[in-house]
């Protein structure tokens, strides 16, 4: 029970510290970094698809972060008007197993598009310190906004879209 209790006080701990760690190295006004990862059918998702044609919305998280599983239940509410405005949302489960990520997915009833990096390139790439982490791109693969919360108000000024 005391094991239990000190496991969970150290993840609960961990995790509200991380939310206070700003995201930090690539920031807004950068080039996006360009990566290429598989989703869960084994199908391979490119940055450069986008380029031109639609912002993105990348969504770095875990399966272990309780914010992360807020946040996820949050991307399922918000997918369809994403994409309705011509957004496209991407979320990267950050250095874990697919079997893990699949489980998950399975039972939340993810609808949106939920890419692997099990080596954690891409979130190495994208310097995050923290999950979950958000970073808006825009047509030109510049980044807009990169932060722990959902970026609506960067999104309403990209897209036009009002909430």
């Amino acid at each position: 029970m005391i094991k239990r209790f000190a496991a969970m006080v150290l993840c609960v701990s961990v995790c509200c510290s991380v939310l206070l760690i700003p995201a930090s190295g690539q920031g807004t006004g950068q080039s996006a970094a360009p990566f290429t990862l598989k989703d869960l059918s084994g199908n391979a998702y490119s940055l450069s698809d986008y380029s031109g044609k639609k912002p993105v919305l990348l969504f770095f998280w875990t399966t272990w972060c309780p914010y992360c599983l807020t946040k996820l239940r949050l991307m399922n509410t918000e997918y369809e008007g994403l994409e309705k405005s011509g957004v496209a949302l991407l979320a990267v489960n950050a250095g874990e197993r697919r079997s893990s990520v699949e489980r998950l997915v399975r039972n939340y009833g993810i609808r949106y598009t939920v890419l692997v990096d099990e080596s954690s390139s891409a979130t190495d790439d994208y310097r995050v310190i923290g999950v979950p982490t958000f970073v808006l791109i825009d047509r030109e693969g510049r980044i807009r906004y990169k932060g722990n919360e959902y970026p609506e108000s960067a999104i309403e000024e990209l897209t036009g879209r009002q909430e």
